[in-house]
C-alpha cells in the first residue's frame, strides 16, 4: 500500500470515527426523549457531514439536531398539556345542564 493510499484510508476511517462519536450525542438524547426519527437522522447527518467537511460540518449538525430534539419535545409537551386542559374542562352543554 502506498503512502497516498494509506493517508486516504486513514482520513476516511478518521472521519467515520469522528462522525460516529459526535453523532452519538443526538442519537442518545433523541432516543431518551422518544424522538427516534430525529435521533437516527442526526446520527446519520453527523457521519455524512464528517465525511464531507470533517468537524466543520459534523459539529453544527450535532448542535442542530440536538436543538431540534429539545425544541420539538417542548412543543409536544405544550400540545399535550393544552389537550389535557381542554379535556378536563366541561363543555358548554354540561355547564348549561348545571
Amino acid at each position: 500500500m502506498s503512502l497516498d493510499t494509506a493517508a486516504a484510508v486513514g482520513a476516511i476511517v478518521g472521519s467515520l470515527v469522528a462522525g460516529v462519536l459526535v453523532g452519538l450525542i443526538p442519537l442518545i438524547i433523541g432516543l431518551k426523549k422518544g424522538k427516534k426519527g430525529l435521533a437516527f437522522g442526526g446520527f446519520a447527518a453527523c457521519i455524512v457531514g464528517s465525511l464531507i467537511a470533517g468537524l466543520l460540518l459534523n459539529i453544527p449538525m450535532c448542535v442542530l439536531f440536538t436543538i431540534l430534539i429539545f425544541v420539538l419535545d417542548k412543543k409536544t409537551d405544550a400540545a399535550v398539556t393544552t389537550e389535557q386542559v381542554e379535556a378536563t374542562q366541561p363543555s358548554d352543554d354540561e355547564q348549561q345542564a348545571v
